[in-house]
């Protein structure tokens, strides 16, 4: 019987420390590199984890973040629900009466500690990526207030996709837009990333915004001038081409063009069903580890 896997948008965490919330407490306890902002982004997951309640975002959300579950060193999981009313009829001896009911409908969710990626089950119905993206930056805002940090949550692009954008209208692009964050993660070895170490130590900045723009349609985007560009926002910001395409004008973002991983219906269902049965065997509970460390270890 062939396996039901489902889909998943990818997110990327980044943290970027902040100078001015350094103080005299604080200033030697954290290393500004990749161990110590992945260190900061387990400390940030595990004490949540440790909350016995769920987390409303706001008291105007209607979107609530269930408890995390440690599941490995490596892997938590928790569920992201829309709440909303749903009303019921019922029918009586004489009249029909109507209930109002609360409804949680809710995306399974998996944090890899290891590279700060988040992983959310694909259901437009429930939630857009679009809002699943402003979701989880409250989230890491809201719950990152004690340490000296900011942080973003931008989706995971893959390069090709910036390249389809522009041949949509290759003889017409417009606009470019480039968002890029202060260096986080392993994997960059270029000019981008030293303007953004740059920009960062020298006026404490954690983006950049770069536009490039010709109002009658004629810019020139090639490879190699734009390459690095494209490669560092893959996972370290966003990006928005401008295009006239069969006559018409478009826009097309990185925040609409999502990388998808997959994982298997049955490992949600084995988590769902089996993190409080303390009956069940290491190496069973292990096994199912493995195969979700395969299904969120990117392609």
């Amino acid at each position: 019987m062939e396996k039901q896997e489902n889909i998943y948008y990818i997110f990327q965490t980044l943290i970027v420390f902040n100078k001015n919330k350094f103080n005299l407490f604080n200033m030697d306890k954290y290393e500004d590199n990749v161990q110590g902002r992945n260190c900061v982004f387990r400390s940030i997951i595990e004490k949540l984890s440790e909350k016995k309640t769920h987390v409303s975002l706001s008291k105007k959300s209607d979107y609530i973040v269930f408890r995390m579950e440690i599941l490995s060193s490596d892997f938590v999981s928790t569920k992201i629900a829309k709440h909303k009313l749903v009303d019921v009829f019922e029918e009586g001896d004489v009249d029909i009466s109507k209930k109002e009911y609360d409804s949680l409908p809710y995306l399974h969710t998996y944090i890899n500690l290891r590279n700060q990626t988040i992983f959310v089950e694909k259901k437009e119905s429930i939630i857009s990526a679009s809002v699943l993206q402003s979701i989880l930056s409250e989230f890491m805002y809201v719950n990152s207030s004690e340490f000296p940090i900011n942080t973003f949550v931008v989706p995971v692009t893959e390069e090709v996709t910036f390249w389809n954008a522009v041949n949509q209208g290759p003889d017409q692009i417009y606009e470019l837009d480039f968002e890029l964050i202060a260096p986080n993660i392993l994997g960059f070895d270029n000019s981008i990333k030293e303007l953004m170490r740059n920009t960062r130590d020298e006026i404490n900045s954690d983006s950049v915004n770069l536009k490039f723009a010709n109002k009658h349609g004629l810019l020139i985007v090639t490879e190699s001038y734009f390459d690095d560009l494209v490669k560092y926002t893959t996972r370290s910001g966003s990006w928005k081409v401008k295009v006239k395409a069969n006559g018409e004008t478009t826009i097309f973002s990185s925040s609409d063009i999502i990388k998808k991983g997959k994982i298997e219906e049955e490992i949600s269902n084995f988590f769902d069903t089996h993190k409080l049965n303390s009956l069940l065997s290491d190496d069973e509970w292990h096994n199912h580890i493995e195969i979700l460390k395969r299904n969120l270890d990117e392609k």
